[in-house]
């Protein structure tokens, strides 16, 4: 949200900062509370460090409150009730206000009130056992998925309710969950379960139907191919010099070419270990055929398909990733860097209307940091 333009703040206990603050690789940046893991997502918040356990606390959050269009808060349900953050609370102080709360499983059923990181959804909701290779364990999906798709469901519910109350003129609360974010990231092993009532198989990183949907040794590294349909398979066999096979299977029906699936998975492994990645890439790309070499995310980054696009921002004289669409003005996206614990709680406060003697009072009882 802030990326599209809308004013950020984000609130924290003067008794408990964000944990991310003191994440990273980096010893000293930690103790600073500058860490990487915040630093990767804390871009373009203002900071005020606040007491909602306190009167004055809960007096500037309703200020905050009355003047905001949205309140975006991750506590579990027991949690939110005491501090006063629940929809029903906020709406006194702002009708309008859209209310988001998000959290490990919900606001209803028996596990409304147990924490949750990315982690442990991923294996209370089955996407473990969806990232696996035959005679493995499940592994977890490296990237935190679950907490970026949950935020970003969440983005799309607030869009969808800030458009609602133009219409209506009404707020609303929205009810994000990590574990129901999880499933909707998991739509066909999801329908596969309900429609079967069993566990749909995971093949890792080769299909077990399809010979062309998958990973392949060359001479000088893994390239992943995606040749889902027959013609996409008609067109990687003639790529590879294998214009027979190529012509036998022009035409036939999609289910067929599971029937030769062995013989195909033999051609492509021979074909591939004789090539160079990177040419076959370009090879199958002007064929139309999906196909990547294995790369790292430093190499990743350094392809001109990014700089190439808006996808790319500064923040303190290096690179950062602003998001990942654009508009057709192909506008750059801009953010400012991420502020240290508190570095804005005077300013906001000022701007609620309290003076210097004030502001230093709340400071001296530990009300603001």
């Amino acid at each position: 949200m802030g990326v599209l333009g809308a004013e950020v703040i984000k609130i924290e206990p003067v008794d408990r900062v964000d944990m991310a603050r003191f994440v990273g690789p980096e010893p000293l940046q930690n103790q600073e509370l500058m860490g990487m893991h915040f630093r990767a997502q804390g871009s373009g918040k203002q900071c005020l460090a606040l007491d909602l356990k306190t009167e004055r606390g809960k007096e500037i959050l309703n200020k905050l409150v009355f003047n905001s269009d949205v309140l975006v808060q991750n506590y579990t349900m027991n949690a939110a009730v005491k501090l006063g953050l629940t929809a029903t609370s906020l709406h006194k102080v702002n009708p309008k206000l859209i209310c988001c709360s998000m959290s490990g499983y919900g606001y209803t059923g028996p596990k409304a009130n147990h924490p949750a990181y990315d982690i442990v959804i991923q294996a209370f909701t089955g996407a473990m056992f969806a990232n696996v290779q035959e005679g493995q364990n499940p592994q977890r999906i490296g990237p935190a998925v679950i907490d970026y798709s949950t935020g970003t469901q969440a983005a799309f519910a607030i869009a969808s309710a800030l458009y609602m109350r133009e219409k209506t003129g009404k707020g609303c609360s929205i009810d994000v969950s990590m574990a129901d974010c999880a499933l909707m990231l998991m739509n066909y092993n999801r329908f596969f379960a309900l429609e079967k009532d069993e566990v749909l198989s995971s093949s890792g990183n080769n299909d077990s139907t399809l010979a062309g949907y998958g990973a392949y040794e060359t001479c000088d590294g893994v390239i992943m191919i995606g040749a889902f349909t027959v013609n996409q398979m008609t067109s990687l066999l003639n790529v590879l010099g294998f214009p027979e096979e190529a012509a036998e299977i022009k035409g036939c029906e999609h289910h067929e070419l599971s029937h030769r699936y062995d013989k195909h998975s033999k051609l492509l492994m021979k074909a591939c270990l004789n090539s160079e990645a990177r040419t076959l890439e370009k090879l199958l790309n002007e064929a139309h055929v999906p196909a990547a070499r294995l790369r790292n995310i430093c190499e990743a980054l350094q392809e001109e398909q990014f700089e190439s696009r808006a996808v790319f921002t500064e923040l303190n004289g290096k690179r950062a990733t602003a998001a990942g669409f654009q508009f057709g003005d192909n506008k750059q996206f801009s953010v400012f860097p991420p502020r240290k614990f508190g570095e804005d709680s005077k300013a906001i406060l000022l701007n609620l209307g309290y003076d210097e003697r004030q502001i230093n009072e709340m400071q001296k009882n530990k009300i603001i940091a």
